[in-house]
């Protein structure tokens, strides 16, 4: 399923055990390990941020054009799967004038459809150069989020919890209002 790729494991310090990151790296797993941001974030958003970054310029460092960015808790299925995401990408180019060539997209289950901006950061795919666009935002700097039980649509795009910083932070990069 995933022929000629490199898996890079992109950790903060102290998370992991070294017997654990031993154990990665002897399946041939490409281990990052990079100091932890100073506040993790609401809902650990900069952890998130930096790990992604490291791991897609390692992948980039590799030459890798196209990558699939996803969590450690995550699991991909699927015979194909890298075949299939990027044979999406090249299906359904973007028809206009934004700066990508191509569209970053998610399979996750937690893209909502009637909450805006909430492009699930689980699991993506899509250029190198575009996901680490995506992902290069500047850390969240408050410290939590207050997100009441059922809270109304508006006040989650207002208060942009986890991927809706990030999504916002993006569509802030390429201009679009």
């Amino acid at each position: 399923s995933f022929a000629g790729s490199k898996i890079i494991f992109a950790t903060h310090a102290g998370v992991d055990s070294p017997d654990q990151l031993k154990a990665i790296e002897d399946l041939g797993v490409r281990v990052i390990i990079i100091p932890k941001p100073a506040n993790n974030g609401p809902f650990n958003i900069n952890l998130q941020i930096t790990s992604s970054v490291a791991g897609l310029k390692e992948a980039k460092r590799l030459g890798f054009d196209y990558a699939i960015k996803t969590r450690s808790d995550v699991r991909l299925y699927g015979v194909n799967i890298s075949e299939f995401l990027f044979n999406l990408l090249k299906q359904f180019p973007i028809r206009s004038g934004f700066k990508q060539q191509e569209r970053i997209i998610s399979t996750n289950i937690f893209t909502l459809k009637y909450r805006p901006y909430s492009l699930s950061d689980m699991t993506v795919a899509g250029k190198t150069d575009d996901l680490l666009l995506y992902f290069d935002a500047p850390l969240d700097e408050r410290l939590k989020i207050d997100l009441p039980p059922n809270a109304p649509v508006d006040y989650f795009v207002k208060e942009r919890p986890g991927e809706i910083y990030l999504e916002t932070e993006f569509l802030k990069k390429i201009s679009y209002q």
